[in-house]
């Protein structure tokens, strides 16, 4: 059996499939049951034995995954698992199928920011496990702030997917012909070729791409990843450097190797037993924390209902929302799906009353939280905009919100943006409240509103040098959204100008006016650095210009130097028509002629 496998480019559909020629067999009602690990929770009809394998599965994956990338475990959100124990329910809970050909094997989606997947442990449940585990790993990037290229996703998806428990230890790493043979069978691509690939790319997807651009992306990936002990070093390094270097520049630079010799030395690295990795696993000690017990009737139907909907199966999925209905009228999971479909339909009261009911009720999802909290915010806006230091009482209800959705996800970009809009408007800011947005400036893109928010703090409380460091960072990222890119570069420019008028100011009051000139120049100097026009500053040139040929003319009528002061003047009107004192300097200028004409004879 061949597995096809073709990865959607957007989440939340993630949508893979075996090519099969068996009829699906008609599973006995069975039980369904839950269990719930530190990791994630899962939904089954399977057979006991069956779950228990699954589940020591996935917490190896899980293990491996942290392991390699995430440290910290608190960045990782636990994913819901549902699985069936036959092909035809999970058939009728996923998008029907347009080839004859392809049966559908996993499918995941995502409910208020966490995946929700579903597979069956009928057939060759191993085979759609590694390609959950694949599946998972790349969203797992995307939610820790990566942004990467597919070769570099996709091929740290395939080495994870090899994970498997066995005896006191997890092993990851092998091939078990999946990724080797290809690349022995039909050779390797060119490396700027291979660098090229996208999924519209013939050797991507298809029937012509025998897996080549997959195996390719395994074996460079198992490289970086694996050859040491310094592989998450070297790919947050990869990482950095893509984005500015290119792909091919950034791999030669942190393989340390030129690109002409990678296959050589891969080639031979992926021939040894040498990339087998292993690390503990206590399998007893993981099962004894399970807590086991028949599923939540509400939760098993609410998540049926999320993937019905996303399936595009609308009647069924409201079909399983209401047999959560009549099964626990109080369940935070019913109330979170309630609002999540009147949110659907337009209905915002009505879901804001949904979310506030699943928050008394003891969520611990950070959705219904943040929801809550937005909407007191918005009570504080004037004209559907924020003001700084504009807020109300609300705004101390919604931080407590706002942190408990921290506190339930520590990884949500959502909620530290949030958090940031809520500092803004607070009518009391504290220096020390800045240091709860920083954990939100580590998550890629998706930190560029948090730092956008950070910059508005520091200018709200007079630090105006860290404001314009982290409007400049947004405004040279290339990840920053252009939209977000614009905005910060507009705020930089306004606040570098009022700075600039007020420095400009302070030096002609003191008579520093060529002080207040270099000031000026370091300002465009630092616009022009960012790609900014600095006709903006031209004002501010021509006014400390006017200030100080007024204070030499003041100075040339003090002291009766009429002639001079009657050539400067002359000057000043001419290259100064719209200032605001010219019928003073020209009477000044008619007084000082008086002094230089000559004096009649007697």
């Amino acid at each position: 059996m061949r597995l096809r496998c073709a990865i959607a480019k957007a989440w939340p559909l993630l949508l893979l499939g075996w090519l099969v020629s068996s009829s699906p067999v008609p599973a006995a009602p069975a039980e369904w049951r839950q269990v719930e690990s530190k990791d994630f929770t899962l939904l089954s009809d399977a057979d006991p034995r069956d779950v228990e394998q699954f589940c020591l599965a996935y917490a190896a994956f899980r293990e491996v995954l942290a392991t390699l990338l995430a440290p910290d475990r608190a960045t990782l959100v636990r994913p819901t698992l549902v699985v069936f124990r036959s092909e035809r329910a999970l058939a009728e809970h996923v998008p029907p199928s347009t080839r004859r050909d392809f049966k559908t094997q996993v499918y995941t989606t995502e409910i208020d920011g966490a995946p929700i997947t579903t597979l069956t442990v009928a057939g060759e449940w191993t085979r759609a496990l590694q390609t959950a585990f694949e599946a998972e790993t790349m969203w797992t990037l995307r939610r820790l702030g990566y942004r990467l290229p597919l070769w570099m996703s996709q091929g740290t998806g395939q080495v994870l997917s090899t994970v498997r428990a066995q005896r006191g230890v997890c092993v990851f790493g092998e091939d078990d012909n999946r990724f080797v043979t290809p690349l022995r069978r039909r050779g390797w691509l060119e490396w700027d070729r291979f660098f090229d690939v996208h999924t519209g790319s013939p050797e991507y997807a298809g029937r012509d791409s025998e897996g080549l651009f997959h195996a390719q992306a395994w074996a460079l990936m198992h490289w970086l990843l694996l050859k040491d002990d310094q592989g998450r070093e070297r790919f947050k390094d990869l990482a950095e450097r893509w984005r500015t270097e290119g792909s091919l520049e950034a791999v030669a630079t942190v393989a340390q190797r030129p690109i002409d010799t990678l296959t050589r030395e891969i080639g031979r690295y992926i021939n040894t037993k040498a990339q087998i990795r292993r690390i503990p696993f206590d399998s007893a000690a993981i099962k004894a924390a399970w807590r086991i017990g028949p599923a939540d009737t509400v939760r098993l139907e609410v998540s049926r209902a999320a993937l019905l909907e996303s399936s595009g199966r609308l009647p069924a999925a409201d079909a399983a929302l209401k047999r959560a209905e009549a099964a626990g009228a109080g369940s935070p999971f019913l109330h979170e799906a309630l609002g999540r479909r009147a949110q659907r339909e337009g209905r915002g009261d009505e879901a804001l009353q949904f979310y506030r009911e699943a928050i008394a009720a003891g969520t611990v999802n950070p959705a219904p939280y943040l929801a809550s909290a937005n909407a007191r915010l918005d009570l504080s806006s004037v004209s559907g905009a924020d003001v700084a230091g504009g807020g109300a009482r609300n705004v101390a209800e919604a931080l407590v919100e706002i942190r408990q959705a921290i506190a339930a996800d520590p990884g949500s970009a959502m909620a530290y943006r949030t958090l940031g809009r809520a500092l803004f408007i607070a009518p009391n800011l504290k220096s020390d409240a800045l240091a709860e947005l920083q954990p939100g400036l580590t998550l890629g893109a998706e930190s560029a509103p948090v730092r956008f928010y950070l910059a508005l703090l520091h200018e709200r409380l007079k630090q105006m040098d860290q404001h314009f460091a982290e409007l400049a960072t947004l405004a040279t990222d290339p990840e920053t959204p252009e939209l977000l890119r614009s905005q910060a570069t507009r705020r930089w420019l306004t606040s570098t100008l009022r700075v600039a008028e007020s420095e400009a100011e302070h030096a002609v009051k003191i008579g520093q006016f060529d002080g207040a000139r270099r000031q000026l120049r370091e300002h465009i100097t630092d616009a022009e650095a960012l790609g900014v026009r600095s006709d903006g500053f031209k004002p501010i040139g021509d006014w400390i210009d006017e200030n100080e040929q007024l204070a030499r003319l003041r100075a040339l009528y003090d002291n009766q130097q009429w002639a001079e002061f009657v050539d400067r003047a002359k000057v000043y009107l001419v290259k100064f028509p719209n200032a605001s004192n010219l019928d003073r300097i020209r009477s000044y200028l008619e007084k000082a002629e008086k002094q230089l004409a000559p004096v009649p004879a007697p």
